[in-house]
């Protein structure tokens, strides 16, 4: 099922990573981004995650909350969160109910019992104001946030189905000298592969050799 622009989104009731429950009325007043991903601790769930982390605070000033969803379990999620040091609620669909009334049941990745990579952006009300069925991990962060800031402006008189730009950069926007990777990561954190450039591993500490690229 998809759900078009302007309709209401299914109402849920999720448990958070931290143990705290989440629904559409906990979201009423502000817009919100409910990305779905396939896989904790995998590297393209983990390139998004970053990607949503680093704009968290654009995200912000532009008044939406992001959660991630996925079909891990409340410890998968909490290890996940220490280990790529995120800030933002990531929501246990262990049932795939959620999944299910989003359309994001499947992945594309074939694995069974996992959602798929997309995402919605809702209004205040709970409305769709846009849909992703097709989504780049590195990029797509980026995209849903160009998109909100569109739809505040007025620039998107009625937004439909999208996807993200078919483009695959050398690395993730996160990566670049503009917005390295953030030096308040919890020590030990993991650093996603596929940034093709230098970046810093810890606060203190100098820049350290290139990974493989994408």
């Amino acid at each position: 099922m998809t759900l078009l622009p302007g309709y209401p989104a299914p109402a849920f009731k999720l448990p958070g990573d931290d143990g705290r429950w989440w629904g559409l009325p906990d979201l009423r007043g502000q817009a919100a981004v409910l990305y779905f991903y396939p896989l904790a601790h995998s590297r393209d769930c983990a390139l998004e995650a970053m990607a949503f982390e680093v704009l968290l605070g654009e995200f912000a000033a532009a008044g939406a909350r992001v959660l991630g969803i996925s079909t891990d379990s409340r410890a998968q999620l909490a290890r996940f969160r220490h280990a790529q040091g995120l800030t933002f609620p990531l929501l246990s669909d262990a049932g795939r109910e959620v999944s299910r009334l989003y359309g994001a049941r499947r992945s594309p990745w074939g694995l069974v019992g996992r959602a798929g990579r997309q995402t919605y952006l809702l209004d205040e009300r709970g409305r769709v104001v846009h849909h992703w069925p097709q989504v780049d991990p590195a990029w797509h962060a980026q995209a849903v946030l160009d998109t909100l800031r569109r739809w505040r402006d007025g620039q998107d008189g009625a937004v439909t189905l999208g996807h993200d730009p078919p483009r695959r950069p050398a690395c993730p926007p996160f990566s670049c000298p503009q917005r390295r990777w953030p030096p308040d990561r919890p020590r030990g954190a993991t650093r996603p592969l596929g940034c093709a450039v230098l970046l810093p591993a810890r606060r203190d500490a100098g820049l350290l050799g290139r990974s493989s690229a994408l």
